[in-house]
């Protein structure tokens, strides 16, 4: 790993500047940088990931690239250290909860139990929807307290990356105390097709990219602030759609996702909104509330652009808009991320705009 200065900004002051540590994810899939990111969320925050999609889409195999990462790429010296479980109706708890160190009892008169999922640093548990109640409820103290509860034993575990993979969570379950384990549960897409396309032109199976991504530490976790008056905003805006032990991460959530993604509270507290509801229209209506008053004047225009039909007026109201945003910039107003945001809000809602492609404020 290497270092790297990281800052984060609220409302554009500087509220967290060290030495943050960065990995290189060397890798041969393509499109997948948001679940690497997603991954080194979950073990910044030492919670359960579960990752959704159809098959083929790739789902263990971030899991195993993000993990070599943290092995200089050694594949065998990686996998000495991780736990995959792959789970079907006939998978027994046994798989998890260990089996009786015989050995030790014969030779020591020690009741042990040998379980490799507690000794495992990356623990994968493939297909979970499938997996029996027995075995999930072996699953739930391993999740929760990082233990595994065998009979009277009380086992660490040492895991420092927890990721299920599932087709789909069963909609009878949906509401389930299992599936809240899991703090994030990001739904993993297939590639697009230019992608895909990009990959047969830059050698198909040979293709490769290295990604460099954030490591916050605990400490520089926690020295980024979270101004108390924000989350009153998310907490108005998004309570009702998440459980209270869900709620009781999302300070943290919101520090981390500032530092791994390199962006400001405001958009942390967005973006940690979509990730727990999986609702983009509710993030933002967050980013609107949660945006100074300068802000959010100019996207309650931007809001507007969708229904004009009329080119001529079109272009009228984004020069408005550009108009406005210059005014507020050199108002000191706005800062370069504010801008920065306004401009891609703008380009998502011209790209499916049926009169005109609209390439962005300057």
């Amino acid at each position: 790993m290497k270092e790297t200065v990281a800052t984060t900004q609220t409302a554009g002051a500087e509220v967290s500047t060290s030495k943050m540590a960065v990995e290189t994810i060397k890798t041969q899939l393509i499109g997948k940088e948001e679940v690497f990111k997603i991954l080194a969320i979950g073990k910044a925050m030492q919670t359960p990931i579960l990752l959704i999609g159809s098959p083929g889409v790739s789902k263990t195999a971030c899991v195993l690239d993000y993990a070599k990462a943290n092995y200089g790429g050694d594949y065998s010296k990686m996998m000495q250290e991780a736990f995959i479980l792959e789970t079907d109706e006939g998978t027994k708890s046994s798989e998890v909860k260990g089996t009786l160190d015989i050995e030790q009892l014969v030779m020591d008169n020690k009741y042990a139990i040998n379980a490799p999922i507690t000794s495992a640093k990356y623990v994968v548990i493939n297909e979970v929807d499938k997996a029996s109640s027995g075995l999930r409820n072996a699953l739930m103290g391993i999740m929760n307290e990082h233990i595994l509860f065998s009979g009277k034993e009380k086992v660490p575990c040492e895991w420092n990356t927890f990721v299920a993979t599932c087709n789909e969570i069963p909609k009878e379950e949906i509401k389930s105390p299992f599936w809240d384990r899991f703090l994030i549960k990001h739904t993993v897409e297939r590639v697009t097709a230019a992608q895909m396309l990009k990959y047969f032109k830059n050698g198909d199976k040979d293709f490769h990219l290295e990604i460099k991504q954030n490591c916050p530490t605990e400490d520089q976790v926690k020295a980024v602030n979270v101004p108390h008056e924000k989350l009153e905003i998310f907490m108005g805006s998004v309570r009702n759609r998440i459980t209270d032990r869900t709620l009781t991460f999302v300070p943290k959530l919101t520090r981390v996702i500032s530092l791994i993604y390199g962006i400001g509270i405001d958009s942390a507290l967005v973006k940690a909104a979509v990730m727990l509801t999986g609702d983009t229209s509710l993030g933002k209506e967050l980013d609107k509330k949660l945006a100074p008053a300068e802000k959010r004047a100019v996207l309650d225009k931007i809001d507007l652009l969708s229904g004009i039909q009329d080119e001529g007026q079109l272009q009228s109201a984004t020069t408005e808009i550009e108009n406005l945003v210059n005014k507020y910039e050199k108002a000191g107003k706005l800062t370069e991320q504010d801008i920065a945001e306004i401009t891609k809000v703008i380009e998502d809602v011209m790209r499916t705009h049926p009169i005109v492609n609209f390439q962005g404020i300057d």
